[in-house]
């Protein structure tokens, strides 16, 4: 049997899990996260009733490539983060 980390997970009442990725580099994070979560998803073996948001923090947040590419609900930075 594969591990699994998934750095959290928020599964809420309305049918939706949030699958939350937490990256921190000294860099943008390149396209090779969206594979890393892809996986994480497939082993997650989520029921079919159940709607996945991927999310993805990252300290220096993401490449241009990245974003075009549209798989994440939402990028967050820690800058973001820590700014009331």
């Amino acid at each position: 049997m594969s591990g699994l980390q998934i750095d959290w997970l928020i599964m809420r009442r309305d049918g939706v899990w949030n699958v939350l990725e937490c990256k921190f580099h000294t860099q943008p994070v390149g396209t090779w996260v969206i594979d890393d979560v892809i996986q994480k998803i497939k082993l997650l073996n989520s029921p079919d009733s159940v709607t996945l948001e991927p999310i993805l923090i990252a300290s220096h947040g993401v490449t241009k490539e990245v974003l075009k590419k549209g798989f994440f609900n939402q990028v967050i930075t820690l800058k973001e983060l820590l700014v009331p």
